[in-house]
């Protein structure tokens, strides 16, 4: 009999009300959860972005230009997972065409689609990673110039990204 009342929400007996939820009110939980997790990742790689950039920049100064180029690229990186989050894009991080799959959704989705960033990002993340393999994978070594304007792109992009994440 206790058993009916609490599958019907009539109460314990005890004082407690148990808690029915709808399917509706289910989807609403679930709504709100899936929105938290989108806010968190959002703030999560928007500050690894900036911790990438800070990385970079101090690595430049300190002539580490091979890393350097690495650290931007990952902010830039970071950024746009930071942005595609902002809207309810879910990049799998995990996954390891991660960044071929945050590219192509920057680029397809927030610049060509709804027009939110600016057409010359798109570039950079191609731009910035094919420099980052460069360093990370040939004999060769990143040149102050080049590590320069790595750093330059990072910044650009992630200040793009604050600007429009932060309109949200």
């Amino acid at each position: 009999m206790q058993a009916e009342k609490n599958r019907q929400g009539i109460g314990t007996g005890r004082g407690e009300t148990p808690v029915v939820c709808s399917s509706n009110c289910l989807l609403s939980i679930v709504g709100l959860l899936l929105s938290y997790l989108v806010v968190l990742m959002k703030y999560e790689f928007f500050t690894k972005a900036q911790e990438n950039i800070k990385a970079a920049e101090l690595l430049f100064e300190n002539g580490l230009y091979n890393a350097s180029a690495n650290r931007a690229y990952y902010a830039v990186f970071h950024a746009a997972i930071a942005a595609l989050a902002a809207v309810g894009i879910n990049v799998d991080v995990g996954d390891r065409s991660s960044h071929q799959t945050t590219h192509s959704n920057f680029a397809t989705e927030l610049i060509q689609r709804r027009k939110m960033y600016s057409n010359h990002l798109k570039s950079y993340l191609i731009a910035l990673q094919t420099i980052r393999n460069r360093a990370d994978y040939r004999s060769e070594s990143i040149s102050k110039a080049v590590a320069s304007k790595q750093v330059k792109r990072a910044q650009e992009f992630v200040e793009s990204v604050r600007r429009v994440i932060e309109q949200r």
